[in-house]
């Protein structure tokens, strides 16, 4: 593998980790605005934000397992090559 290719998958490792950062912080955002409804409109028993809430939780685990799991934020040159020092051993 040249090292152009490594820098390549170096920076898609990278960029899936900025996505599920960007991704976590969205999740939690309407997390709190659906309980924010929720609790404006009655707050009644049930806790009808817990299935937006599921859904986003199912989309966060599966950008984690891109991000950080088998072949996985900020991208920076510096993060880049220190991505491909990972993946060589050098």
């Amino acid at each position: 593998m040249s090292d152009d290719d490594l820098r390549s998958i170096a920076r898609q490792r990278l960029e899936k980790k900025a996505a599920f950062w960007k991704f976590l912080g969205t999740a939690t955002v309407v997390s709190l605005l659906v309980t924010a409804v929720w609790a404006m409109t009655g707050a009644d028993s049930y806790f009808w934000p817990i299935w937006p809430m599921f859904g986003l939780a199912i989309g966060l685990v599966f950008s984690a397992i891109g991000a950080f799991g088998p072949g996985r934020g900020y991208v920076t040159e510096d993060r880049i090559d220190a991505e491909m020092r990972r993946m060589t051993g050098r």
